[in-house]
């Protein structure tokens, strides 16, 4: 019956979509996943979506720790590879994908407003060694290209920016759009406005609002599970079930991989 009910809904909004109707489109980003060790949570949410055929991005930490200067990833070990052939599987489906998330998440100076940042106030050229090594171990594990880059703790400066375009990313994500520092920037944005537990009010929100396409792009994190984290803690697992198969049944909706609802500062 769930399955009918599903395929009743893609019909649906199928028909809403030729129909030239409003389209809303959302986008799921998870962070904080790191590259060296599995996280047994964050794999759990990596098997719920790809078994609810629902495109994803997680946010990957490479490495543990302060930043050490590498000239090139070493030997993978077991953990990690573990991690890749994770990913790996993942990406097949087409719907997944893997974002940098900085170094090692390493708090190294206060970012805007007092909040934590591991790149804004580095030198350029420091924040292009941090990204740049970074990179070169995801892509090692991956054995292939890391487009999008996600700073930590979405704090960055125009020289982040300047970074991410030094080091080849094509998609930038942090909190919002980067306003007049993302004007004539190579880089396309995507910024990260919404949680789970209050999705299903941003959606209907979206619904009353006069333009035709919107985006919604979902941030969360392990500790945002009460299983995890009690005191944190705003949705469980089973509702986290819930809420993507409602998600499903909306006609008006679609879910597609962050980079691909990335725009341009104009």
């Amino acid at each position: 019956m769930k399955k009918l009910l599903l395929l009743i809904a893609l019909v649906c909004a199928t028909s809403a979509f030729a129909s030239g109707a409003k389209r809303i489109t959302v986008s799921f980003r998870f962070d904080d996943y790191p590259a060296m060790h599995e996280m047994e949570s964050g794999t759990r949410i990596l098997n719920t979506f790809m078994a609810k055929q629902i495109p994803i991005t997680f946010a990957v930490i490479p490495y543990d720790g302060k930043y050490v200067p590498r000239s090139a990833p070493g030997n993978l070990d077991a953990e990690t590879r573990k991690v890749a052939s994770l990913f790996l599987n993942a990406i097949k489906s087409r719907r997944f994908e893997v974002a940098q998330h900085g170094y090692s998440h390493e708090q190294t100076c206060q970012g805007p407003d007092n909040g934590s940042s591991e790149f804004a106030h580095l030198p350029l050229q420091g924040q292009v060694d941090r990204m740049r090594t970074g990179k070169a171990l995801l892509e090692k594990m991956l054995a292939r290209r890391v487009k999008c880059f996600v700073p930590p703790w979405n704090t960055y400066d125009s020289n982040t920016l300047r970074a991410a375009e030094q080091c080849g990313f094509k998609v930038f994500s942090a909190s919002g759009l980067p306003g007049q520092d993302g004007r004539g920037s190579s880089l396309k944005f995507r910024g990260s406005d919404e949680q789970l537990s209050t999705l299903k009010q941003r959606i209907d929100a979206a619904r009353k609002e006069t333009e035709k396409r919107q985006v919604v792009t979902v941030l969360f994190h392990a500790h945002d599970f009460t299983e995890i984290n009690e005191k944190l803690g705003t949705m469980t697992f089973w509702k986290l079930d819930e809420l993507l198969d409602w998600v499903k049944t909306q006609p008006d909706v679609r879910v597609k991989l962050l980079s691909k609802t990335a725009v341009r500062v104009r």
